[in-house]
């Protein structure tokens, strides 16, 4: 008898859940969703949430318990997708910008050094 099919194993649902059957566009600002129905209607994985609620405490939208499960506010969830940046990701946008134009000032003056236009 194979010994791993006794051994109940705990693993992490890393897919993303089902879109919500309602439109959560048309949800008030003081309706609560799920971290099943916000991961299904944004396309993420459950994992990302926990992950962002336990360990990043800085990212993902503002949250709350309620009897004991966290739910999201849905006028919280439009702030926080309509904020400028999602924080975390500012530095490396701007790293890549800041990259990309030094590049092309640098083949600029390459070229302009070059003769060529």
């Amino acid at each position: 008898m194979n010994r791993s099919t006794n051994v109940a194993v705990s693993r992490r649902n890393r897919s993303v859940p089902l879109p919500p059957l309602f439109d959560p566009t048309t949800l008030p600002d003081n309706a609560l969703l799920t971290a099943k129905e916000l991961a299904g209607w944004l396309r993420l994985s459950l994992s990302t949430f926990e992950s962002w609620r336990l360990r990043h405490p800085d990212r993902g939208p503002p949250w709350i318990l309620v009897a004991g499960q966290p739910r999201y506010r849905m006028g919280d969830v439009r702030k926080w997708l309509l904020s400028d940046r999602p924080s975390g990701e500012g530095a490396f946008v701007d790293a890549q910008r800041d990259q990309s134009s030094d590049k092309d000032s640098q083949s600029a003056a390459h070229h302009r050094a070059r003769g060529v236009t």
